[in-house]
């Protein structure tokens, strides 16, 4: 199984990284396709399962890092009616509620739905952090015939946070509680908005030869980018020297991708 790295300094959600065999698994897939990642949290919300493909098999989807790569699979629409609602509460005034609604919309079951709704509000063990998520995931899945599948999706999260870089690795730190916040109250404060919008289409053109096709896009909008970094402390091993840095930025991707799969025999050996 891949280690996972959490960065310091986000509240409830916080920015997490897979190392497999040593390697970052930055770039991954979602659904079988590649998926364009960005640094902010992501809800998890809508995630069926997590899968993990190593070793030569990962190369399959270009220049990925040799350790393996990670499929996340999302929670697809169900051809009957289910409704659940969940609520989480913790400590350092920790709440999270969700929604998850599935189920057909016309009678013949060809056009299914599910919708995620999740929101979160936290603070954290350490002063003047917190954070707030809204995030809402639908998905449509349509039955166009025997043997074509179109699946649509949507993804919209806003996230706001303190940043909070912890204390530098040196002696004099472990004086400090560990609640001690060393960075700006009122200007360490992070917030984007993401919007992600895809579609896959499968159709068999036999039981053996089939075309998915997928797409993606991935738009980020970062307004508000700002944290206080810390250097090493001076000569007087009292005083910290602080950088203030302050960013506004818009992220855009955007990934097509085609495939034909199907099996044959060359003499004893069945290729995929």
């Amino acid at each position: 199984l891949p280690i996972f790295q959490t960065s310091t300094g986000y509240g409830g959600l916080s920015s997490n990284q897979a190392f497999i065999r040593g390697f970052s698994a930055g770039e991954n897939l979602r659904n079988g396709f590649r998926d364009s990642s960005f640094l902010s949290p992501r809800d998890v919300a809508n995630i069926e399962q997590v899968e993990y493909l190593k070793g030569p098999a990962s190369i399959l989807y270009g220049a990925l890092e040799p350790g393996g790569v990670i499929n996340t699979v999302t929670e697809q629409p169900r051809s009957f009616s289910a409704y659940e609602i969940g609520a989480n509460i913790g400590n350092f005034d920790f709440y999270r509620s969700t929604v998850d609604l599935t189920g057909p919309i016309t009678d013949d079951r060809s056009l299914l739905y599910r919708l995620n709704i999740a929101y979160e509000n936290a603070n954290s063990f350490r002063d003047f952090v917190n954070n707030e998520s809204i995030f809402v995931a639908p998905i449509l899945s349509w039955q166009i015939g025997p043997r074509t599948n179109l699946t649509a999706e949507f993804e919209y999260q806003h996230y706001e946070y303190v940043f909070d870089r912890g204390f530098r690795a040196e002696p004099e730190f472990l004086e400090l509680p560990r609640d001690r916040f060393l960075g700006e109250p009122d200007f360490s404060f992070n917030s984007f908005d993401s919007y992600y919008a895809s579609y896959r289409l499968n159709h068999e053109f036999s039981d053996n030869w089939r075309l998915r096709q997928g797409f993606a896009a991935l738009i980020v909008d970062e307004p508000h980018l700002q944290e206080v970094n810390l250097r090493s402390l001076e000569a007087d091993r009292r005083t910290l020297t602080r950088a203030a840095t302050q960013a506004s930025e818009v992220q855009e991707n955007f990934t097509l991708q085609t495939d034909v799969i199907g099996e044959f025999q060359t003499g004893s050996i069945i290729s995929y």
